[in-house]
């Protein structure tokens, strides 16, 4: 172990201890981003709270983009160098719901409150902490709450401020809520797409016994359960939702999966999604219905 590793080891109560003193402000900046609603393409709010509360710290350059970033500036003692610290700002809470927070002893109880709030307000905090503990750093932090980053938006926010940004990044840090004790040094594969099962427009709705759209994805779901994935290179495929039809007595239309395979290999993600699509191919061909696969988020490990 370096001398330098046993150093942050000695350091390490003396942090937490600073984090403790610093509890009421974090969990008080919690509640403030959780409340405010910020469905993807839509975190323009939230983005000018994290850009007042980092003012407030004293960062510098503090703004909000054209893509709903938000962000400012720590200066650091050469400013040869900056490090990005980043946490999606979106959340799975929808537009017109209200997001309420509950703290208990040892809990944060709220609708998906654990993606990505803590983390988004531990960044923020961390001006706060950094001057609590005395530290100033020789690079340029860039404090960063990242638009666009679920579902279909595919980390375009991101994207965007490392596209445009005319300041090099040397070092960057994702904060994930769910996450956090753990260290992530690489980054896996995704494929995230969605199946859609529709009726045609000459469906036979009068045959008694039609079976709609559910069935067939029944069906398609069974056949990706049974795609065999190595464990070596790592692939899992997540099937996160199903939704389709409106009532008991209507046959469904239009069902729709949302799924998303993950990989450390670039070549079992594009083996993968040809047997989706194949399966997706000879469902349509054998039910009469039409399945479509849109694929519209691809990332190579």
């Amino acid at each position: 172990m370096t001398k330098k590793s046993q150093k942050i080891l000695q350091d390490l109560p003396h942090i937490r201890n600073a984090v403790d003193d610093l509890r009421e402000t974090i969990l008080s900046n919690l509640i403030m981003l959780e409340e405010v609603s910020a469905p993807t393409f839509y975190e323009q709010d939230r983005a000018n709270l994290v850009v007042e509360r980092l003012a407030e710290y004293g960062l510098e350059n503090c703004s909000v983009d054209e893509k709903m970033n938000g962000f400012g500036i720590l200066p650091g003692k050469d400013g040869k160098r900056n490090i990005l610290m980043v946490s999606n700002s979106d959340s799975l809470v929808g537009k017109k719901q209200v997001s309420t927070v509950e703290i208990r002893t040892g809990n944060v109880l709220g609708p998906f409150v654990g993606d990505n709030s803590p983390a988004l307000a531990s960044i923020v905090s961390i001006p706060l902490l950094l001057e609590k503990l005395g530290l100033e750093l020789k690079s340029n932090l860039i404090l960063m709450a990242a638009s666009r980053s679920l579902g279909r938006a595919n980390l375009e926010g991101l994207k965007f401020f490392l596209n445009e940004t005319t300041v090099p990044i040397h070092f960057s840090l994702f904060v994930e809520s769910v996450a956090l004790g753990r260290l992530n040094h690489t980054c896996l594969g995704i494929m995230r797409g969605d199946i859609i099962c529709s009726l045609p427009k000459n469906y036979n709705w009068a045959r008694f016994g039609s079976m709609g759209s559910i069935i067939p994805m029944n069906d398609v779901i069974s056949q990706i359960s049974n795609i065999p994935l190595p464990n070596r290179p790592l692939t899992r495929i997540i099937m996160g939702s199903i939704h389709g039809g409106i009532s008991y007595q209507n046959i469904a239309r239009k069902t729709t999966l949302s799924f998303e395979v993950r990989s450390e290999s670039a070549e079992e993600l594009t083996r993968t999604e040809q047997r989706i699509r194949d399966i997706s191919d000879e469902v349509a061909a054998n039910s009469g219905v039409k399945v479509t696969l849109d694929v519209f988020a691809r990332r190579d490990p």
